[in-house]
């Protein structure tokens, strides 16, 4: 049986289940299940309110390790929906495959109501559990500069396309840090998007996607721009840098008062 994870749950379902029959919380996939013939889940990496992901191996390709991204989608009417913001994430990452701190998208599969998305798998760990198990200490600066380097060369990229693509999310706890301990990795494009070829698409509201903190005010009511992701970047770099989350406008405020004033 498939024991549900909710904690105020944990209702044994039966195999083959992907939500939990009392509750409706998504359901882990076994490990051993074989994916469309080739993937082989070996254990969950971690899971969400739109997917989960689990570390496989590739039995089609001399058994190397992989992420499986599943969607999760609980209600049919929101499957067509989550299913295009799934395919555009994979979209989005095949158009990026030749920036180096960008996963490699290696396939994507949608049969009936499920879909999947296999990625590289990256052995490492995202800089927010890195700093949250360090005592929030913050990085060296050297580093942080490198980092913010990088992260420049993928959204120069994405705000130079045709229509431009924005990420929406950037944030420390996206962006994972590889075991030489220095080379990074930004992870999570389900939330990017184009912002649309006319004036006209581009100045109307679009879903509200954000992160408390590391968002600006236009992202918030809905109307987020290219410049929206360096608000961000500036955040996440901030955070790296001392170790203090960002409040969003009133750390910008601060800072902006703080570099005026010649004392400081």
């Amino acid at each position: 049986p498939n024991l549900c994870t909710n904690p105020a749950c944990g209702v044994a379902n039966p195999p083959g289940e992907r939500n939990c029959q009392r509750c409706g919380t998504p359901l882990p996939t076994a490990a051993g299940t074989v994916l469309h013939g080739r993937y082989r889940i070996e254990r969950q990496l971690a899971v969400g309110g739109f997917g989960a992901v689990y570390l496989a191996v590739d039995t089609k390709s001399s058994n190397r390790q992989i992420a499986v991204k599943d969607m999760i989608c609980a209600d049919p009417q929101e499957f067509g929906i989550r299913l295009n913001f799934f395919r555009r994430e994979a979209e989005i990452l095949r158009s990026l495959e030749s920036l180096p701190i960008v996963p490699r998208v290696y396939d994507f599969i949608q049969q009936g109501q499920a879909a999947h998305l296999v990625l590289e798998f990256i052995r490492g760990q995202d800089l927010l559990k890195i700093m949250e198990s360090n005592a929030n200490k913050p990085f060296p600066i050297a580093k942080v500069i490198g980092w913010g380097k990088s992260i420049c060369d993928v959204l120069t990229h994405m705000h130079s396309l045709s229509p431009p693509l924005i990420h929406r999310d950037l944030k420390p706890d996206n962006i994972m840090l590889l075991e030489d301990q220095s080379t990074i990795k930004m992870i999570d494009f389900g939330t990017a998007r184009d912002l649309g070829r006319t004036h006209r698409t581009r100045m109307a509201a679009k879903t509200r996607v954000f992160t408390e903190g590391y968002a600006p005010p236009e992202q918030i009511i809905g109307k987020p721009e290219a410049r929206s992701d360096l608000f961000a970047l500036a955040g996440t770099l901030y955070h790296l840098a001392t170790g203090k989350a960002p409040e969003g406008f009133y750390t910008a405020q601060e800072l902006k008062a703080d570099l005026a004033d010649p004392k400081s």
